[in-house]
């Protein structure tokens, strides 16, 4: 039977008190290895911790609720303890793909249509999930259209250029006026 993917973000972020172990998932997800989980530390340095089914230390983890709607338990497991004040970013990461193909006569496997729509759902919700935290323009801005990023520019300022249509790399950093 397909999920029920809920209008929930496929992401979320907590800040860990000493020697938590676990942290729950409020989003559904279809196999463990659809979560991802990054550590942040109070320097602010980022650590991929990885997937294991008895995970060993603090940088492994294991995941328990794949394939449950809501009312069942969805958590990670950290493999030793966190460190107060570090954050853990949970999120959903589906590969983007079909992975199923329905015959054109016969028996219709409804089942793996509904799982089909429900990854397509949530391969969106992803795509929601990075859009919020891209820069946009205002949905009043009228020059929108066919905004490009030029190539880096070392020691350069990002400026827009005298006639308001581009950006570019012009304003050296060592000399602002």
């Amino acid at each position: 039977m397909g999920l029920i993917i809920s209008d929930t973000a496929p992401r979320i972020q907590y800040t860990a008190a000493n020697t938590q172990t676990q942290f729950t998932i409020p989003f559904e997800f279809f196999a463990d290895a659809d979560i991802k989980v990054i550590k942040t530390a109070s320097n602010g340095t980022d650590t991929t911790l990885t997937l294991a089914s008895s995970p060993a230390n603090a940088t492994q983890y294991s995941v328990e609720g794949a394939g449950v709607s809501s009312g069942g338990t969805r958590r990670i497991t950290l493999g030793g303890a966190s460190t107060n004040g570090d954050k853990y970013t949970i999120f959903r990461e589906l590969a983007v793909e079909r992975t199923s193909d329905f015959p054109v006569s016969g028996n219709f496997p409804i089942e793996t249509l509904n799982t089909e729509l429900d990854k397509i759902i949530a391969m969106i919700q992803q795509v929601e999930r990075d859009l919020k935290f891209s820069p946009k323009a205002a949905a009043t801005t009228a020059n929108t259209y066919n905004l490009t990023f030029p190539n880096l520019v070392a020691n350069k300022f990002l400026t827009v250029n005298s006639g308001g249509t581009a950006l570019e790399f012009t304003q050296d950093v060592t000399n602002v006026n």
